[in-house]
């Protein structure tokens, strides 16, 4: 059985692990997301391209139809991924207390204080303030785990929307591109 120093350590390496993989999965989401943006350019693009062929295109004709829907559920992606990339809650929003909310505070949001609060002795003596002890330090962890958390799963999230409205926009861009050329080749 390991001593009480040595399980102390686990715990607080266990924490610190917890924190760089929710970090870690939060930058490959962002890559996932990178992916998306280039995804929804390239459909731009051929729509571009189909519209740029066609001689005229009647307001009552089917393609219309077909196209609107593809703009509408395009859109809907485009604000799915907007969501991902320009945060839209705090995430310390998931501490109810406001003792908790304000707890390390003044450790990692630097460039939110005043220019006087910039010097590495302030940021010192505040970090030594609030990390006492163990526990202090524990509580600082789970504090960065729930908020990376929240980051994380609002991510993946908007991420699954997104996708699964680019499988639908997809389709309707097929269900577009076989119309446009079954329609000129059967008539």
């Amino acid at each position: 059985m390991p001593k009480i120093d040595d399980l102390e350590k686990i715990k607080m390496d266990i924490l610190r692990d917890a924190v760089k993989d929710a970090s870690d999965t939060i930058r490959a989401l962002d890559r996932k997301i990178v992916f998306l943006v280039s995804y929804n350019a390239l459909f731009l693009g051929l729509i571009g391209t189909i519209l740029a062929k066609k001689d005229t295109l009647a307001i009552s004709s089917p393609s219309v139809t077909i196209l609107s829907i593809f703009a509408f559920f395009w859109v809907c992606v485009l604000i799915g991924i907007m969501m991902n990339i320009s945060p839209v809650q705090n995430p310390s929003d998931v501490f109810y207390s406001k003792e908790d909310k304000k707890f390390g505070f003044n450790m990692f949001f630097i460039l939110m204080k005043k220019d006087e609060h910039h010097s590495l002795e302030y940021l010192l003596n505040n970090f030594d303030k609030e990390i006492t002890d163990e526990r202090s330090a524990k509580k600082l962890l789970f504090k960065e785990i729930a908020k990376v958390s929240f980051i994380r799963d609002n991510k993946i999230r908007n991420i699954q929307l997104s996708v699964n409205l680019s499988y639908v926009f997809t389709f309707i861009f097929m269900l577009m591109f076989l119309y446009e050329t079954l329609d000129k080749s059967t008539i």
